[in-house]
């Protein structure tokens, strides 16, 4: 498994480690994040970005990651660093505030399902 880490999109330096987008959409400003690969199983669907309630979003959200599982998702984010040849991934969103990010939601699940560390940059 290589080095996860998060930041958001205006944060991210290439030498952080490959890119890899987790959010619906893509910063009109960084034209080459239409390049850069996406995760789909770890970025929200809009029904959650609709919610209101932050708690529901987080419950909602871990409920997601829960369904598609530990070993999908490392397998997913596997698959990109071969494709990648890297050894850092850096999963990226719009949000710039990490304690209010579903960034934060999946770090934490992250450790619990794997014991793999996810560090914001």
């Amino acid at each position: 498994m290589p080095q996860i880490f998060t930041t958001s999109f205006r944060r991210y330096r290439p030498e952080m480690g490959t890119a890899v987008v987790t959010s619906l959409g893509l910063p009109k400003w960084l034209p080459e994040a239409q390049s850069w690969p996406r995760c789909w199983v770890i970025t929200p669907t809009p029904t959650l970005f609709h919610l209101a309630d932050d708690d529901e979003f987080a419950r909602l959200y871990v409920e997601r990651l829960d369904r598609f599982g530990a070993q999908k998702i490392s397998r997913a984010l596997q698959r990109i660093a071969v494709e990648h040849q890297a050894g850092k991934l850096v999963l990226l969103c719009h949000e710039s505030d990490w304690d209010s990010c579903h960034r934060k939601l999946f770090a934490a699940w992250l450790m619990e399902a794997t014991g793999e560390l996810c560090r914001e940059m």
